[in-house]
């Protein structure tokens, strides 16, 4: 799912975020980190670049 969600919007406009406290974390960290269809630049954007971009840090 996040796959085609990179490939319709692309990565510069996805955030990390999780379902807190409903649910574990680390599930979705886990989703994310492990997902061999996600390459590590599109996970720092994910994880953190986008973020800061964001928030203008």
């Amino acid at each position: 799912m996040l796959r085609r969600a990179i490939d319709e919007m692309g990565s510069d406009r996805i955030l990390f975020g999780t379902d807190f406290p409903t649910c574990a974390p680390g599930v979705y960290l886990g989703g994310v980190l492990y997902d061999t269809q996600i390459t590590d630049p599109e996970k720092e954007k994910i994880f953190s670049l986008n973020a800061k971009r964001l928030l203008n840090l």
